[in-house]
């Protein structure tokens, strides 16, 4: 059976047993939706994103990006952080142009800042 059938099937399901019509009412938020953008200053961008709390949507509109982010709050698998591209067609760049990421700007200090541009911890 082909991939797309069994999404088709699975959707149908959860619309059978939920009572939604998940064909057209929009997926639940239980938080905000915090959109990032190149009008923000580095600071402001990685400031947005490492304050999502369980529930919330970060978007990241398209353009480049210079700096990291540590992630460290945790969430339930039933209330998620969702972090994904504004335009999943025009996605976003985070571009540290070959360099030790740790000059970039960032909230995260410790030794181990130069390890990535994207730090995940205690979630």
């Amino acid at each position: 059976m082909k991939r797309q059938n069994i999404i088709i099937i699975a959707i149908s399901l959860l619309a059978l047993f939920s009572g939604k019509d998940v064909w057209t009412e929009p997926p639940l938020i239980n938080g905000n939706v915090i959109t990032v953008t190149t009008a923000d200053s580095a600071t402001q961008a990685y400031t947005k994103m490492e304050s999502a709390q369980a529930g919330d949507i970060v978007e990241i509109a398209h353009g480049t990006y210079k700096f990291r982010v540590y992630l460290s709050k945790a969430a339930a698998s039933s209330s998620s952080i969702i972090i994904r591209a504004k335009d999943p067609n025009n996605p976003p760049l985070f571009d540290s142009d070959n360099i030790d990421p740790g000059p970039l700007p960032a909230s995260y200090t410790g030794e181990d800042k130069s390890r990535a541009s994207w730090q995940i911890s205690g979630s």
